[in-house]
Order: C-alpha cells, then sequence, then structure tokens
C-alpha cells in the first residue's frame, strides 16, 4: 500500500512567522489585493455580511478559534473593535480561497 503526501503549503508554513493575529488588510495583501476587494469576496462566499460601513462573521467563521478582536481607541473617548485573523482562521480562508475561487497567496503563484 502506498500513501501519497501531499506538500505542505508554502502560505501555510509560512503562518508561523506571522504574527498571531492579523487584519483583514494584511491578510489581504498575501493574496496581492486590498482589503476592501477581500471583503467582497468574503461576502459573495459567506463569510462576512455587510452591516452598514462593518463586516460581522457568519457561521462558520464564528468559530473563536478562527478570529479575535482587538480594541482600537480613534478618539479620546471612542473606541471601536477590529476584527483579527487567527492562524487558524487564516488556514480556514486558504483552503475556502482556494477551493470556491482559485485563488492562491502571492508566494504560492508561478
Amino acid at each position: 500500500m502506498f500513501v501519497v503526501i501531499k506538500p505542505k503549503s508554502r502560505y501555510l508554513e509560512s503562518l508561523n512567522s506571522k504574527k498571531e493575529t492579523v487584519s483583514t488588510t494584511e491578510f489581504a495583501k498575501d493574496y496581492g489585493m486590498s482589503a476592501k476587494a477581500m471583503n467582497i469576496i468574503l461576502v459573495e462566499l459567506r463569510v462576512l455580511v455587510k452591516n452598514g460601513k462593518t463586516y460581522a462573521f457568519v457561521e462558520p467563521c464564528r468559530i473563536p478559534t478562527y478570529y479575535t478582536y482587538e480594541a482600537y481607541q480613534y478618539s479620546e473617548n471612542k473606541f471601536t473593535l477590529s476584527p483579527r485573523w487567527t492562524h487558524e482562521g487564516m488556514e480556514y480562508l486558504y483552503y475556502l480561497l482556494k477551493k470556491e475561487k482559485g485563488l492562491l497567496p502571492l508566494i504560492e503563484r508561478k
């Protein structure tokens, strides 16, 4: 019996060298696009839903290990919560974008 071992994704291997969490802007840069363009794709894939000017996670991305929030102060007494993708969340998005849209990060494009 032979076991076929798939090569590990260069992108997924590179996650270990990244910060613990990244913004959608940082994640989108890995794919050579803006956060706005990435959010449009993630809405199409039902990962996010747009609610006014903000985005909210949709199942199954509501899994707490896929994302976290970071408080961001934009004036003296005003804060907002900024979503951040975890390594597990980026891995989920990697496979989803690859399967559903044929998108690969820049590091894996020929």
